[in-house]
């Protein structure tokens, strides 16, 4: 697990990427990032902050551009395509992350705090990047080419060549070339404010309410009004009301991921008249499985599907229908529900479309109940996010 720590001299909190007890500052190097948010540093899931302690070495870390505004606008510039950095960190030294900008893109720059100067470094635009590539072998200058030696910048440009307006970071931050070969991330413009609002992670678990409304299943009761209209009571039809938790222990790739689900509720379904009614209530009972399908930072695709069964579904009736209390018995059916889901912050939101295939019995006979429907649910992450 990771540990957060306090670094002497380092202004604050500092999220300790490394196993065991914190090391001493001389053993470890100091990573630092402006207008980005960390993803993972190695393969490893980074929790929220801007400086980080690390062990030295060459280390792959994965961004989200979040920064404030450019110069002149309101909206807050992010991005949803994570970049890598591939950053030689050195024991007792202290680095620097924050992005540049080129017109609607952006790339990740890696600078030496005690120097100011800025390193050379590879950009990766991949899920699982790869930095252990053979060092380049650096051979002195000829005498005759000596002239004047500047810094090298991130990605190999000479930091006086006055290269293109295009290539300067706005903002004040150190302008910068790219090959064309490096890649670069498409920078979108958010609402008002700063953009450094840390992204929504991948939900480990959450306590969630959840709204449906189905239809279908074999009559039950009908009824005609006085105006000639008919009504009708089914037994897959109602409004339910659930309570539940989710678990999502594991994530593939970073982009899919599986958990369980417990659900418990009431669904009711009436019709009503001036002379009668009838209602039908039941307790739904659900253990289902589910996959979420990363799109986005913030939406997945929520698949889930499983076991339902009512408890104790009791129809009963007043009035003109009056046909007394019936207790029917519930069999265990299937459950399948698909739709988007939304991660914020703390909270999710899902809109989906279930379909349930069960049956009751009563008097030795059977009584369909599939139906279908639609609902809200809204997920509180209690376990925080990856």
């Amino acid at each position: 697990m990771h540990a957060i720590a306090i670094v002497a001299g380092a202004g604050g909190c500092a999220v300790q990427m490394y196993d065991g007890v914190m090391r001493p500052r001389e053993q470890i190097a100091i990573i630092d990032v402006e207008g980005m948010r960390v993803r993972k540093i190695d393969g490893r899931y980074a929790e929220d902050g801007t400086t980080y302690m690390v062990l030295p070495g060459m280390l792959a870390v994965s961004v989200y551009l979040r920064d404030d505004p450019a110069p002149g606008t309101s909206g807050g510039r992010y991005s949803d395509d994570m970049l890598a950095i591939c950053v030689d960190a050195q024991a007792g030294r202290r680095y620097r992350l924050s992005p540049v900008y080129a017109q609607d893109e952006w790339w990740p720059q890696v600078v030496d705090v005690t120097t100011s100067q800025r390193l050379q470094a590879t950009v990766l635009k991949t899920e699982r990047p790869y930095c252990y590539q053979p060092a380049p072998i650096r051979r002195p200058p000829s005498p005759a080419l000596v002239v004047a030696t500047t810094a090298v910048t991130a990605t190999g440009a000479d930091d006086n060549d006055g290269g293109d307006d295009d290539n300067e970071a706005d903002g004040g931050a150190i302008p910068a070339t790219v090959p064309a070969k490096q890649p670069r991330g498409r920078v979108l413009i958010g609402g008002a404010g700063s953009g450094r609002a840390a992204p929504a992670q991948h939900s480990m678990g959450s306590i969630h309410f959840e709204s449906v409304y189905a239809y279908g299943g074999a009559l039950l009761v009908s009824g005609t009004y006085a105006n000639g209209e008919t009504a009708e009571l089914r037994a897959g039809e109602g409004a339910s009301f659930s309570a539940g938790a989710s678990w999502t222990p594991l994530w593939a790739y970073d982009a899919i991921g599986f958990g369980v689900d417990f659900d418990m509720g009431v669904k009711y379904s009436s019709i009503e008249g001036s002379n009668g009614s009838a209602q039908f209530l039941r307790a739904p009972l659900l253990l289902s499985c589910h996959a979420l399908f990363a799109i986005t930072p913030r939406w997945s695709i929520l698949l889930r599907a499983g076991a339902e069964k009512d408890v104790g579904p009791q129809l009963s009736s007043s009035g003109s229908v009056n046909l007394g209390t019936a207790t029917l018995d519930s069999q265990w059916g299937e459950m399948i529900e698909v739709g988007p889901y939304y991660t914020g912050t703390s909270v999710g939101l899902a809109l989906p479309v279930r379909v349930t295939v069960m049956n009751y019995q009563y008097g030795g006979a059977t009584i369909g109940a599939n139906s279908i429907g639609a609902g809200l649910s809204l997920h509180y992450d209690f376990l925080g996010h990856r």
